[in-house]
């Protein structure tokens, strides 16, 4: 049994990975490309490996910028990975109206003829609530991502079409993880902000300090000091906050400050 207060592949290694599976990174990836996302995985076998697309990193263009003769519709653009950004990949909830699109799962689907798209959207049948549209896409070669998933990289959940459509992708990351809960939800609650720069505390600062003893601080050449603003987070989380980084401190070579600071 994993140790229920720190996350790491053991929670991950029995779930398995597939077409309508989220993948959520874990907060200290340092990978800017990959960094709080949440991929939709829309493809994994063994011919073509893992193909997905980010689904919270929005790109200031329209779709006439990218795409010739497409008709006037006002849909957000999304960069859907580092792959093939000189394509268009799009999700909807059309179903069958769209020939040749893929379910992904209930009400969701990927791809299908664009030329009928195109006509859809000129008969006004299409709303931009029903599709979202991801310039490139994001690939991993096969087993490419099982070897990530096993040094902690990603987090698996199920999708849903609600997570596309129905949710605030700025927020989508941070929802998800509260949303599995246990340890999940506590990561669900480290924003952005909350990883400062690094810190070296003396040991006379008196906010609210851990102490680790069972990190080697000999490592770093001298004594570290964790200070952490958690007044608002209840005892057992800090708890938990306190694992992570002690993980972070191996994983990263760093030492990372988590501030409580909504």
């Amino acid at each position: 049994m994993p140790n229920q207060n720190i996350w790491s592949y053991e929670f991950e290694k029995s779930k398995e990975i597939g077409k309508g599976q989220l993948l959520l990174s874990e907060p200290f990836m340092l990978d800017e490309n990959f960094r709080r996302t949440v991929v939709l995985i829309c493809d994994h076998n063994e011919e073509n490996g893992t193909v997905g697309l980010v689904l919270n990193k929005p790109i200031n263009l329209r779709l006439t910028d990218v795409v010739e003769d497409f008709p006037s519709f006002k849909a957000p653009l999304f960069l859907g990975g580092p792959v093939g950004t000189d394509t268009l990949q799009f999700l909807h909830t059309l179903g069958d109206q769209i020939e040749d699109s893929i379910k992904i799962a209930d009400n969701l689907y990927w791809g299908g003829d664009f030329e009928q798209l195109k006509t859809l959207i000129e008969l006004e049948k299409v709303s931009a609530q029903d599709i979202r549209f991801y310039l490139g896409y994001s690939g991993w070669g096969f087993h490419q991502l099982e070897e990530e998933m096993k040094e902690n990289s990603w987090i698996l959940t199920p999708a849903t079409h609600h997570h596309i459509f129905k949710t605030d992708y700025t927020v989508l990351w941070k929802n998800t993880m509260q949303h599995m809960g246990g340890v999940y939800e506590t990561y669900g609650y480290l924003s952005r902000k909350s990883f400062a720069e690094l810190m070296l505390c003396s040991s006379s600062l008196q906010p609210i300090i851990y102490r680790f003893p069972q990190t080697n601080f000999r490592k770093f050449n001298c004594h570290y000091l964790i200070q952490l603003h958690l007044i608002q987070l209840t005892h057992n989380r800090k708890k938990i906050l306190c694992s992570f980084i002690q993980i972070a401190l191996f994983r990263k070579q760093k030492l990372l400050i988590f501030r409580n600071n909504g």
